[in-house]
């Protein structure tokens, strides 16, 4: 288990805790599982490779088509690794493939992800539905659902507001579940 596992799993652990209804196991065991499966999907971080390496990669990966050209028994003799980069050149410029295009930013799609996952997890712990609440006063919302959103997004080092995913796993928790 690794400490952001540790981590996930004692931030679940800080809710209170319902206890088990039926004869099924008790929802509390599963949290050694939703540590893992929210550790995996922390955003990764693309790092850039400089120039020059980009650029012996790209004259190998040549050199290592033109093989595969001139004699297509010879893909055996290349690197599985080069064999699929080249593979994967090949079908990126097939011209029936065209890249989709957007207006504005990318949709934080991760981040809707893992505030859905997070309510779920979150009603079969505590046994209510998640919620937020906004006072008249200052405006700023709270509940124990956005506290753990929020320090869930801590942890994972997901950069999007914990409130607005908050509302936005809310409302399709009670519409994609409404018996759950």
């Amino acid at each position: 288990m690794t400490d952001l596992e540790k981590n996930i799993e004692d931030a679940f652990r800080s809710l209170p805790i319902a206890p088990p209804t039926g004869m099924g196991i008790p929802y509390e065991w599963l949290i050694p599982g939703m540590g893992r499966q929210l550790s995996l999907m922390k955003p990764v971080s693309h790092q850039r490779s400089p120039c020059e390496s980009t650029k012996r990669r790209l004259i190998d990966l040549q050199r290592n088509a033109r093989l595969i050209c001139e004699d297509a028994a010879a893909i055996t003799l290349i690197p599985l690794q080069l064999r699929l980069s080249i593979i994967g050149i090949a079908h990126g410029e097939l011209p029936t493939l065209r890249p989709i295009a957007g207006r504005g930013a990318p949709p934080k799609a991760q981040a809707a992800q893992i505030a859905r996952t997070v309510a779920q997890h979150y009603y079969g712990l505590t046994g209510k539905r998640p919620t937020r609440v906004t006072p008249v006063d200052d405006g700023k919302a709270y509940s124990p659902f956005r506290k753990l959103l929020a320090e869930i997004y801590r942890l994972l080092e997901v950069n999007a507001s914990a409130d607005n995913q908050a509302k936005a796993a809310i409302a399709w928790l009670n519409t994609n579940c409404p018996d759950h």
